[in-house]
């Protein structure tokens, strides 16, 4: 499946995304607040395609010339879910593309696509220990989602 966006396109990655992606996770302040470490090759982040990005629910998150910037997924089997149904929504962004709104428009794509006739009626956020006020990560730079919530015939709107 491939989606697309005003500013963005989002598909699966592919083996020839290997290169690019060592490029994007080889930075520490990209993979520390992802939860994972940094990318040490281009064979490394190649096992990562083959192995974590090839799932159906991941997308390389690419500008419109097809090259990826970053990634987003949907993870229905996270241990964080305390509901079946519940999914999490991980993603992570080359640092020259922060601050951009392009994670916004990104995850807007892919709720809508994905998950259409979900009701929204819990939000959570884990955060990993990096991603502290202390390491110099503050609260707005996280993603900023606006969703619809239906419950019954009411209309709720919930910022994320």
């Amino acid at each position: 499946m491939i989606l697309t966006t005003e500013r963005l396109l989002l598909r699966p990655w592919c083996e020839a995304d290997a290169e690019n992606l060592y490029q994007l996770a080889k930075d520490a302040d990209v993979a520390h607040p992802a939860g994972w470490p940094p990318h040490t090759s281009a064979e490394h982040s190649l096992d990562v395609i083959r192995t974590v990005l090839s799932k159906p629910t991941v997308f390389a998150v690419c500008a419109k010339n097809g090259l990826p910037i970053g990634n987003i997924h949907l993870d229905f089997q996270t241990p964080l879910r305390l509901h079946d149904g519940e999914c999490e929504l991980g993603y992570w962004l080359g640092k020259a593309y922060w601050g951009q709104g392009l994670m916004t428009e990104a995850a807007r794509a892919l709720f809508r696509t994905c998950l259409p006739e979900r009701v929204f009626l819990r939000y959570g956020a884990a955060i990993t220990t990096a991603m502290s006020e202390a390491d110099g990560y503050s609260k707005s730079s996280a993603l900023s989602i606006i969703i619809p919530i239906w419950r019954g015939t009411k209309r709720f709107t919930a910022r994320i």
